[in-house]
């Protein structure tokens, strides 16, 4: 007779609410809106039927008896990193479906093979992925499974694992199966670094202001203009459901606060809300005395809370420019008596004794005074008390002792900028790595980028330069003969990928013009107009590019000894530029009159070339 038999289910669409408590995980289905269901809640039991077909909305037959408790809490949080992906990875619920899939057939063969205890710590966890990529190349020496699959199978539990350990190396030192002969990480794109970026850019100065400045409640914090606020505001107040869109602000404010106006609103202004009079006088009195206490109280949860998500809008911000992994962020000790010394151009480096050691880190000139406020801010959050830790975190209602920051911070900061922009895409700490070392490669040399990022040259280029969605295809190839071939009518579709200049046929694969007076590669956009696999479409978005890049290049004169030598230097890109814009000219009357002018006049360049135009400014390069 059968061990297993069935067990009570709950289904759960996904994502989970953020309000809803799993009670059971282990009785716990989730579901991918139309594209079917995954019994999650199964992996709780070390014992399952592994051969019965599940029906959909039904439990996979489990041998009741062999539930693990300690299971249960990480299935718990398994099925949080699986519902904070379909909210925020942006990724489709069909390939998210597949993943978690692919995962549940890992779980399965760990605990086939010796490996159940794999989430307990990431010892365990490297034991049991590296034992699964010997048995998938077993299979592949076998010819039971293609290299894509396994490729495929082998990322998934490998992303997963690192996700639930909240780390990024956990395949170090493990030949893994690759297909292309590389590991990059692929960069994010630059739109989803600048709308990160900007975001937690406005959080932090906003709030910091808002805090260490006393300021009062209702305060006006200012956002990007990409996130569609009136003006480009809106007003702070003393709630726990503060962060608000401009969709959606009238559902998640009390009525007695007014966010058009940013004040609390009168009885008169309220009461058709309430039955009668009394309970509107009673519900403005209990807002006003909430909203004094939050201006007289400058340590209240309200003022806490805010200063805590500026802190971990700091803490992006610093991941972000200085390269460095999570692990070395949130392990990176700090005291107060430091020095700051001038090494390199551009740049500060922070030094300190913390740990009987001595620490330093690297800051360009223009992060110098958000680094300071950032102290200032810390000094804010810790009052008097000590942490050995730069980052830190005071526990979930901000009145524990302070402890070293936990890795979750780094996702749970998207839930929030998600919150207030829910175009935003969740960047992990190894992606913003690719992406300062691309630029790093990009801006300087291989050799300096290893050392700033304290890689090998062997690893950096093996993991962290595949260049960024935009870059990597804004170094582009090749022309076929006249400057038409290369000018694609808008209604065109070619198959190539967008970069900072317009489209690459082939990336990787550059091929030089005949007489072409540029090197042709893969590293510098400008190289990209003389290879024979460059396209250009005939529209806005590709002119506004080009004429973005030229502009940025007219920028740079004055770094020149003089004329002459900027010339020749240039001369032959801008003719080429000159050319590309004639032809378009040709297909689109008035065009580029018109972007030329957005550009030149008003300037409204293109995402990737305006952030190269503001390096060059903070950098104090041009004027």
């Amino acid at each position: 007779m059968s061990n297993y038999t069935q067990r009570k289910v709950n289904l759960y669409e996904l994502p989970i609410q953020k309000e809803t408590i799993l009670f059971k995980p282990e009785q716990t289905i989730i579901r991918y809106g139309k594209h079917g269901t995954l019994d999650i809640g199964s992996l709780c039991y070390l014992d399952r039927d592994k051969n019965t077909q599940r029906i959909h909305a039904e439990g996979r037959l489990v041998n009741l008896q062999s539930l693990n408790n300690k299971r249960v809490q990480y299935i718990r949080k398994l099925i949080q990193i699986i519902s904070d992906d379909v909210a925020y990875s942006g990724a489709s619920l069909v390939s998210l479906k597949g993943e978690g899939i692919r995962f549940m057939s890992f779980v399965t063969w760990a605990d086939s093979n010796g490996y159940s205890e794999m989430f307990e710590n990431t010892d365990k966890a490297r034991e049991a992925f590296s034992s699964f990529v010997f048995y998938l190349k077993d299979k592949l020496s076998r010819n039971e499974l293609k290299s894509t699959s396994a490729v495929k199978i082998q990322r998934t539990a490998l992303i997963f694992l690192e996700k639930f350990h909240n780390i990024d190396n956990l395949s170090n030192g493990i030949p893994l199966i690759n297909t292309s002969g590389s590991d990059y990480t692929l960069p994010p794109s630059e739109d989803s670094q600048n709308k990160t970026l900007l975001l937690c850019e406005a959080l932090f100065e906003g709030i910091s202001d808002f805090i260490l400045n006393t300021k009062s409640f209702p305060y006006k914090l200012n956002v990007p203009k990409h996130i569609g606020w009136n003006n480009n505001y809106f007003y702070l107040f003393p709630i726990m459901e503060w962060a608000v869109t401009p969709k959606n602000y009238k559902d998640k404010q009390a009525c007695y606060w007014n966010q058009d106006e940013g004040k609390l609103n009168s009885k008169e202004e309220i009461k058709h809300f309430y039955q009668s009079n009394k309970l509107a006088t009673r519900a403005i009195r209990q807002a006003s005395k909430l909203l004094q206490e939050a201006n007289t109280n400058m340590y209240s949860i309200h003022r806490l809370r805010l200063a805590m998500l500026a802190h971990h809008a700091f803490a992006i911000i610093f991941l972000a420019t200085t390269g460095m992994n999570k692990e070395s962020i949130l392990n990176l000790l700090w005291d107060d008596n430091y020095e700051t010394s001038s090494e390199r151009q551009g740049f500060r480096t922070i030094k300190h004794r913390a740990g009987n050691k001595t620490c330093y880190f690297e800051l360009s000139i223009g992060m110098m005074p958000k680094f300071k406020k950032f102290l200032e801010l810390r000094k804010y959050l810790l009052k008097n008390n000590y942490c050995e830790y730069l980052f830190f975190s005071l526990g979930k209602n901000f009145l524990q002792e302070p402890r070293q920051l936990n890795g979750d911070s780094f996702s749970n900061i998207f839930k929030t900028l998600h919150n207030l922009d829910p175009t935003i895409d969740k960047i992990t700490p190894r992606e913003w790595r690719a992406a300062k070392s691309d630029w790093l490669v990009r801006n300087t040399d291989v050799s300096t980028a290893a050392l700033m990022l304290q890689n090998s040259e062997q690893v950096l280029m093996k993991h962290y330069t595949a260049g960024s969605e935009t870059d990597h295809l804004s170094e582009l190839s090749k022309f076929f003969g006249e400057i038409s071939n290369f000018v694609l009518e808008q209604s065109e579709k070619s198959k190539g990928e967008s970069s900072s200049v317009g489209i690459c046929l082939d990336y990787g694969k550059p091929n030089s013009l005949n007489n072409s007076p540029v090197k042709v590669n893969c590293k510098s956009p400008e190289g990209c107009l003389f290879c024979d696999k460059y396209r250009i479409h005939a529209d806005e978005k590709d002119t506004r590019k080009l004429v973005s890049c030229r502009y940025c290049l007219q920028k740079t004169a004055q770094l020149s000894n003089n004329k002459e030598d900027f010339d020749a230097v240039f001369g032959k890109i801008f003719q080429r530029i000159d050319e590309l814009l004639k032809e378009i000219e040709e297909i689109k009357p008035g065009l580029t009159t018109k972007i030329i002018k957005e550009v030149e006049e008003m300037g409204e360049l293109d995402h990737y070339w305006a952030r190269k135009l503001e390096l060059l400014f903070d950098l104090g390069l041009i004027s």
